[in-house]
């Protein structure tokens, strides 16, 4: 309702700003009645008053234009989560004696590695095509491996479909990955708060795979699933074009408009573009061409600062544990609540045909109950991010973030250990274990999200100057897929030679070894604005000025 209720006044206002104002026929005042104190200062009051009272409501409505532009972004970043999270319920139910039909150890890893595979190839051209089509028409382009990965999957009749349906899924996942619609559409007040509530609607998609994989079978998720990318498609179509590339192609007055549909008719749109207008102007004529960045790299620290920055805090996500964690989260609690791991995929026999079946031969319920609670976690945690990032620094985040999760790590190792291990163990003690280490995976989820997963995400977008901002984060991102696509397929070698306990052990290890690296190379973006974060990587010349000699 309150969404309905700020559109309405939204529109209301854009009614009466077109409008032509009407003279009203004078009144007689009757401030001259009163004494000369009380009615200055019940003046300054109502006009304090009245003026705090029109800039709250300004905002507001200003905050929610700015969400509504963004609508396309969150209705992909929500089928993102969702295409995140199902290979987690797939690959468990492909497992099962009576499923559809049967995969192997190393089709599960190509299934939940895929939708990665072409991500560094797209996330490469798309900076290029973005600048050149404009960030919205990718985004309506975004929607369609989208809408034809999910139909893919539906119909699928062995791995070889799963495999499209997850190459398809991987075009789209590096064109909303790379997308600089958010960075450049919205003010640099909500800039970190919209970026972070990108995380948290893809928190929302992977909660949302987990509730449905509980009760129904993954081709029929499938089916549901590829009405999302065709809403959002649906949705493009009211919003405006990013301001920065109108201004970029020359279309001032189509840059006005967009700065006014977004931040409202009162905003001084005219400001805004000259703003936009005059900080492209100052980097054409510093940098003729972007060709001259390659040529002399060395030359321009705010471009290759700012990359190996956050591919260095790309590497060091993927040793969090929790894109391993997203990826087999049902298959992993599956193992730890089953007695005898009866229908892992390690120990499937493909000419096995079960035609009916039956509790014991399905996934364990209690897996996809954990799962739940994982996601819900992590939303939680997404949300408590977008809240702290106004009031905290950005870099406080993170060091609290990584330092919770190297302690959660080794918790959730141990347990795991533990539990591998279970001889010693009376049943209530087991089952206290089991519930203890899915407290512990829980724990890693939030403090994980607090910073090490969404803060160079937030970073790729905001440390780049503004002509090679799509360019580069789009490499940026292509280098972290091929981190992730490494990790992911790379987990079940892993925990077949160190066990499941071990690998997350190595895992807490790599990060402690990480963090002091961070902690000297890790900027501050808390409330600058995107020049003045460009001037942070820049060197500044000292001038000496000194009186004349006599």
């Amino acid at each position: 309702m309150e969404l309905f209720k700020f559109t309405a006044l939204y529109a209301k206002e854009r009614i009466k700003s077109s409008l032509p104002t009407t003279h009203k026929s004078t009144k007689i005042s009757q401030v001259a009645l009163l004494p000369p104190d009380i009615s200055s200062n019940g003046r300054q009051v109502s006009r304090r008053n009245s003026r705090t009272g029109v800039n709250i409501i300004n905002n507001t409505q200003r905050t929610w234009s700015q969400v509504l532009s963004l609508l396309p972004v969150y209705l992909l970043q929500l089928c993102y989560g969702m295409n995140s999270g199902f290979p987690a319920i797939l690959t468990p139910q492909l497992a099962e004696p009576c499923s559809e039909f049967g995969i192997s150890v190393q089709q599960e890893s190509w299934i939940v590695s895929l939708d990665n595979l072409l991500a560094p190839l797209i996330c490469i051209t798309s900076g290029f095509l973005q600048q050149k089509f404009g960030p919205l028409r990718i985004l309506m382009f975004c929607c369609i491996p989208y809408s034809v990965g999910w139909m893919a999957a539906a119909m699928a009749q062995d791995a070889y479909h799963l495999y499209l349906s997850r190459i398809l899924v991987s075009i789209s996942h590096a064109i909303i990955s790379t997308t600089v619609y958010t960075i450049e559409i919205s003010s640099k007040e909500l800039r970190g708060s919209f970026s972070v509530l990108e995380s948290v609607i893809r928190c929302v998609g992977s909660v949302l795979m987990y509730s449905l994989g509980l009760s129904f079978r993954w081709w029929e998720i499938a089916s549901l699933a590829s009405l999302v990318p065709i809403v959002a498609f649906i949705s493009c179509m009211f919003v405006p074009e990013s301001p920065v590339f109108l201004v970029k192609k020359g279309r001032l007055e189509e840059a006005e408009l967009s700065v006014a549909r977004t931040f409202g008719p009162d905003y001084d749109s005219r400001l805004e573009v000259r703003i936009i207008s005059d900080n492209l102007k100052e980097l054409r004529e510093s940098k003729s061409r972007k060709s001259d960045y390659v040529k002399s790299i060395k030359s321009h620290p705010e471009v290759y600062k700012p990359f190996f920055i956050i591919v260095f805090l790309s590497l060091v996500q993927q040793f969090s544990g929790v894109s391993v964690i997203r990826a087999y989260v049902v298959k992993i609690f599956d193992e730890v609540f089953s007695d005898n791991n009866h229908h892992s995929v390690d120990n499937f026999n493909t000419s096995m045909i079960v035609t009916e079946c039956t509790s014991e031969s399905q996934t364990s319920s209690m897996a996809y109950v954990s799962a739940i609670l994982i996601g819900v976690c992590r939303l939680v945690s997404s949300l408590a991010l977008a809240r702290l990032l106004q009031n905290f620094h950005r870099r406080s985040m993170y060091f609290i973030s990584i330092t919770m999760t190297i302690l959660c790590l080794i918790t959730f190792s141990s347990f795991s250990y533990l539990i591998s291990n279970p001889e010693p163990l009376s049943s209530p003690n087991l089952s206290l274990l089991r519930w203890a280490s899915v407290v512990s995976a829980c724990l890693l989820v939030f403090s994980v999200q607090l910073g090490v997963q969404t803060l160079p995400l937030l970073l790729s977008g905001e440390l780049f100057p503004a002509d090679v901002r799509a360019s580069c984060k789009g490499l940026t991102r292509a280098i972290t897929c091929i981190f992730l696509v490494l990790s992911v397929k790379m987990y079940p070698q892993l925990e077949s030679y160190l066990s499941l306990s071990g690998t997350f052990f190595m895992f807490s290890c790599v990060m402690t070894i990480f963090f002091p690296a961070v902690y000297f190379i890790l900027p501050e973006t808390k409330d600058l604005s995107l020049e003045m974060i460009q001037q942070y990587f820049t060197p500044q010349v000292t001038v000496w000025y000194t009186d004349s000699l006599p």
